[in-house]
C-alpha cells in the first residue's frame, strides 16, 4: 500500500468516543472540548447521561450536532456505558470520563498502532493526574496527584476495537464503579491483545467528588471483582 493510500486510510477510520456522565456540569464542557479538538476525524461523540438532575443536559446538548445526547434513566456506570457503545457505529471505540481531559492527538497516536503488522485489539497509553484549579489550597494539600506520565489501563486512556468489545462482552451492571475493571480483567482472561504507548493521552482531573469515591466499600468492591475474576481463571484452568 502506498503512504498516502495508509495515510488515506487511517483518516477515514471513525471513532466512536462514549462520555458517561450524571451531574457532570461542572467539568463536561472541558472533556467535551478536549474531544472535539483531537486531531483525527471523522468522530461519533456521544454522552449517555445516566438520569443527571443538573443542567448536564443542557450543557452537552449545546453541542449538538457534533455530539449526541442520551438521556437515560438512572441505572449505573455499566448500563450508561453499555448504551453509549450500543448506539455507536463505528469500528474504534473509545471512553472518556466526565471530568478528564485528552491530549490532543490521542486518538491519532493510538489509531497508528493499529497499523502493526501484528495489530493489538486493545491499545492504552500515558495518564498523568492534575488536581483541579477551583480546589483552595488547603484542601488540594490533602490530594496525592502524580503529575508525572506513568501507563495506566483507564477508560480514558484506551481505545479499542469495536469487535474487541464484542467478544469481551457488555460491561456489567452488578458494580458501582468498577465496571471497567471487571471488563478489562475478563479481556486478560479470552488473551486480547494489547499494547501501551509511551505518549501522554489522558489528564485525570482530581477533584473533591472522585476523591471522596476511595471510600471502604469502594475498595471492597474492587476486592471482590478481582477475587470473582481470580475464581473464574482457577476454574477455567481446572476444567
Amino acid at each position: 500500500m502506498l503512504a498516502s493510500q495508509a495515510r488515506r486510510y487511517r483518516a477515514e477510520r471513525c471513532v466512536g468516543v462514549v462520555i458517561p456522565t450524571r451531574n457532570g456540569e461542572l467539568y463536561l464542557a472541558e472533556a467535551l472540548e478536549s474531544v472535539l479538538r483531537q486531531t483525527h476525524r471523522p468522530l461519533e461523540v456521544v454522552v449517555a447521561d445516566d438520569g443527571s438532575t443538573d443542567a448536564t443536559l443542557e450543557l452537552a446538548q449545546r453541542y449538538a450536532p457534533a455530539v449526541r445526547v442520551l438521556a437515560l434513566p438512572h441505572r449505573g456506570l455499566g448500563a450508561t456505558r453499555n448504551a453509549g457503545v450500543e448506539a455507536l457505529s463505528g469500528d474504534f471505540v473509545a471512553f472518556l470520563d466526565q471530568d478528564d481531559v485528552w491530549s490532543q492527538r490521542k486518538l491519532e497516536l493510538q489509531l497508528a498502532a493499529f497499523d502493526a503488522p501484528s495489530p493489538p485489539e486493545l491499545v492504552f497509553g500515558h495518564v498523568r493526574e492534575f488536581i483541579s484549579p477551583e480546589l483552595e489550597p488547603q484542601l488540594a494539600g490533602h490530594i496525592r496527584c502524580v503529575s508525572e506520565p506513568r501507563p495506566a489501563a483507564l477508560p480514558g486512556t484506551m481505545l479499542a476495537t469495536r469487535a474487541a468489545l464484542v467478544r469481551v462482552g457488555p460491561f456489567s451492571t452488578r458494580w458501582v464503579s468498577n465496571d471497567f475493571m471487571a471488563w478489562l480483567l475478563a479481556a486478560g482472561r479470552l488473551g486480547l491483545r494489547e499494547r501501551v504507548l509511551t505518549e501522554h493521552v489522558l489528564s485525570r482531573r482530581l477533584h473533591l467528588s472522585n476523591y471522596s469515591r476511595l471510600t471502604a466499600s469502594v475498595r471492597s468492591e474492587y476486592l471482590h471483582v478481582i477475587k470473582e475474576s481470580l475464581d473464574l481463571r482457577r476454574r477455567s484452568a481446572t476444567a
